[in-house]
């Protein structure tokens, strides 16, 4: 797993009454960096897709919230953007418990500007893949990086999977000139 930038910048603002909101576009690897920073942390992950958490969440009373959400004081809500009035519902959480710290993520934005942290999460970088291997990874990864772009799924690939990629990307460029 590629260690990500924006996961040190986020956990110094942990705990600090401010829910933190990670955008960014989908597959960029906001649930994973989430899941990541979560496990530290002896939290509680949601998938706000699923019917029964949308429900749970859907009204604005932080008792019933807080009973759903559980006794931990740290909490994920993935893809949160999917519940109605999610802005009002976060405002209510943290004005009634200032000490329980939310992460939410989301591929669109909700409106929410009271008490928040907001961060972008994008592809990889080039510092994220040189990471602590140095400047001979990036050269080594370039021009895969450069046709086949830094979407972590993607790079991540092992490179049988990352040929076959390439194979029906230059057969779609190659047949899209007759």
């Amino acid at each position: 797993m590629i260690n990500r930038i924006l996961k040190n910048k986020i956990e110094k603002e942990l705990f600090k009454g401010k829910i933190i909101i990670v955008y960014g576009a989908r597959q960029v690897g906001k649930t994973t960096l989430a899941k990541d920073i979560l496990k530290d942390y002896n939290g509680n992950y949601f998938n706000c897709e699923i019917i029964s958490v949308k429900d749970a969440l859907s009204k604005a009373e932080p008792k019933i919230i807080k009973n759903f959400l559980g006794d931990s004081n740290f909490v994920v809500l993935d893809e949160a953007q999917t519940i109605e009035n999610i802005g009002l519902i976060l405002k209510v959480l943290i004005d009634t418990y200032p000490d329980l710290q939310i992460i939410a993520t989301g591929s669109s934005s909700f409106d929410l500007k009271e008490r928040t942290k907001v961060f972008t999460l994008c592809p990889l970088s080039l510092a994220e893949i040189k990471g602590d291997k140095g400047i001979i990874e990036v050269n080594r990864v370039l021009e895969k990086s450069m046709i086949l772009g830094l979407y972590p799924e993607i790079f991540l690939l092992d490179r049988e999977k990352q040929l076959i990629i390439l194979k029906y990307l230059f057969l779609v460029i190659y047949l899209k000139m007759f």
